[in-house]
């Protein structure tokens, strides 16, 4: 019994392990948000930013481009069909592996803006592995 055990729990890591690497590039194709106003809330919409994502097992990351050392580390779940990245102070990335469509959410302005100074973002994604 143990040693079927022993094989099944082999056999699920090298599943985990031996993903190929990919890479996936993202455009923002739509960023909004709220911000404070003083005592006020008010939406705006912005340009956004552009990412690349590279899925390497447990070293996949999500990089800000051009040239940007924020990054964020993600996973692949085949099982579900989507991409989940996290990372710092609520930045939060979902995307569907099927279509290429994604989302970010941002809200570390919330927790660590100035004071009167406070956002948080949403952008669409539009997600094409090279």
């Amino acid at each position: 019994m143990r040693t079927t055990l022993a094989l099944i729990c082999l056999c699920f890591l090298s599943f985990v392990y031996a993903q190929e690497k990919e890479t996936w590039f993202c455009d923002s194709v739509l960023t909004t948000g709220v911000r404070q106003n003083g005592d006020k809330w008010e939406s705006f919409s912005t340009s956004g930013d552009d990412w690349k994502l590279v899925l390497d097992g447990e070293y996949s990351i999500m990089t800000r481009l051009p040239g940007s050392d924020f990054t964020i580390r993600c996973e692949k779940r085949p099982f579900v069909g989507d991409i989940v990245c996290t990372g710092p102070n609520g930045v939060t990335v979902n995307i569907d592996v099927r279509t290429g469509t994604g989302a970010l959410s941002d809200m570390f302005y919330i927790t660590a803006g100035a004071p009167g100074e406070e956002k948080a973002l949403l952008s669409v994604l539009s997600c094409v592995k090279s």
